[in-house]
């Protein structure tokens, strides 16, 4: 387990640069990112008939129990999304996709006429996603995907996203104070577990968001040490779990895991309760959407067939 510690002196904003150094004092070299949602602008791409995206050497099908993008003769295919970007800022654009063999396979990634190969890595078991960031200026964009034959797309999300971030310099215009944090391996299968401690600014409570503050659930952290060479190394990436305040309120825990949780993260295309009382659907759901067996024996069938 990595650990850091710096000693918190006083609880007082706004800072100059000369009281950031005296108030809090640090023993090691760090940098914390940490990249908020704005939950304000997200926009989705999914594989449908109806998708606003255009389509080039392009096909929907249903592979692998999934609605996806194709090459239509295979051949590299091409896939447009034009958006507008609310405001000048912080932007990611994932896109989520299977391969039809497992591998690494090279995609051209185009927006404002910046062109970039990315090496896209995945498997015909398991969804894979590939996000890169960019800075874009307000107004209309297209995103441009050239993809390779061998990969189906699932989707693509556009997301504007705030960084905040903390280092040993104390700078101003870092958003963020840590005051500690743990880093924890995990030596079997599971995700890697990160928690530190912010100063915390009244200003982050959001009562609208799943954790009840500005960072909120999956936000995503990545956190860096020097490494025995003297170079600073990533030694997480992940995703924000919950946040904690402390009873004074002059301390925020956020509580992390590594990405090895995006294996968790499933889309649920139909609810199922077995063995519930069906007055209690009716008055969540429209009769339509309930499906009845006689017995458990019908029900397992239609599970195990869809």
């Amino acid at each position: 387990m990595n650990t850091l510690a710096g000693i918190q002196k006083h609880n007082k904003k706004s800072w100059s640069d000369y009281e950031r150094y005296a108030d809090h004092v640090y023993d090691e070299k760090y940098l914390l990112e940490l990249f908020h949602n704005e939950r304000d602008y997200e926009q989705q791409f999914l594989c449908a008939t109806d998708s606003p995206l255009r389509l080039s050497n392009c096909e929907i099908g249903n592979w692998k129990s999934e609605t996806n993008y194709k090459s239509r003769n295979g051949n590299d295919y091409f896939l447009y999304a034009d958006f507008v970007a609310p405001v000048t800022g912080e932007y990611n654009i994932e896109v989520e996709y299977r391969t039809e063999t497992e591998g690494t396979f090279i995609s051209l990634w185009v927006i404002d006429g910046n062109e970039k190969n990315y090496y896209m890595k995945g498997s015909p078991e398991f969804r894979s996603r590939r996000r890169e960031h960019y800075h874009l200026q307000k107004g209309e964009h297209t995103f441009q995907l050239n993809v390779n034959p061998n990969i189906h797309v699932i989707g693509i999300t556009i997301k504007s996203i705030t960084e905040y971030r903390a280092d040993d310099s104390l700078k101003k215009d870092n958003r963020l104070t840590l005051i500690k944090a743990s880093h924890k391996v995990s030596k079997m299968i599971g995700a890697d577990e990160l928690s530190f401690v912010l100063l915390y600014d009244a200003s982050w409570k959001d009562p609208e968001s799943l954790t009840n503050f500005l960072f909120d659930y999956r936000d995503e952290v990545n956190f860096h040490l020097i490494n025995n060479n003297g170079d600073m190394e990533q030694v997480f990436g992940g995703y924000i779990s919950s946040c904690t305040l402390n009873s004074n309120e002059t301390e925020l825990t956020v509580n992390c895991a590594g990405r090895l949780i995006d294996g968790e993260k499933r889309y649920i295309v139909e609810e199922i309760e077995i063995g519930g009382e069906a007055s209690v659907l009716e008055d969540s759901y429209p009769s339509e959407y309930i499906r009845r067996f006689d017995n458990y024996n019908e029900a397992t069938e239609y599970l195990c067939d869809n």
